[in-house]
């Protein structure tokens, strides 16, 4: 829907060195575009219990650094407790 540039002039119009987005699937929890101006994030480890993606999450500290805290699926962070997967929602027909 938008290239680089789209981001790029947004980001120099807006005085913004970084956008972080969420809520679409990457395997990896994170993925870069945009010249690393554009972030995808997705917490979601194994999303719905079939994708065995890693999830992710971005810690920013009062300098503006950024961490990448990277989940990866086979982690227990609860062993106490079982989270059931989420339901699936449009899902690709391959992985259904």
């Amino acid at each position: 829907m938008f290239g680089p540039d789209v981001v790029h002039k947004f980001c120099q119009h807006n005085k913004l060195n970084l956008i972080v987005r969420a809520h679409q699937a990457v395997m990896s929890g994170v993925e870069y575009s945009a010249a690393m101006q554009l972030v995808t994030l997705f917490s979601a480890t194994n999303y719905c219990g079939v994708l065995k993606n890693s999830g992710c999450i971005l810690k920013v500290n009062k300098d503006n650094k950024i961490l990448v805290c990277r989940i990866d699926p086979s982690q227990e962070l609860w062993p106490e407790q079982q989270r059931p997967p989420s339901p699936p929602r449009n899902l690709p027909a391959s992985i259904k």
